[in-house]
């Protein structure tokens, strides 16, 4: 899928499909597994995402983002 090219919002993938990618490390496989969100409400703007290395947390972002963000942009 080309990536340099607007898309119809109705065509994005929905933001919590997981993306696996393969890496190889020494003769070990790992699959990395990242989720994100985003919300706008009343209360604010914010977005988060966790990335695990086979079932393992590896990292855990939540963001505060301006509230002139739309929900699309979070």
């Amino acid at each position: 899928m080309e990536l340099n090219h607007e898309l119809e919002y109705k065509y994005w993938s929905h933001p919590t499909v997981t993306v696996t990618i393969e890496e190889v490390v020494s003769e070990d496989e790992a699959t990395i597994q990242a989720f994100v969100d985003g919300r706008k409400q009343e209360q604010g703007t914010g977005a988060g995402a966790v990335t695990f290395k086979r079932s393992d947390l590896v990292a855990n972002v939540q963001l505060k983002l301006d509230n002139i963000c739309s929900n699309k942009q979070a």
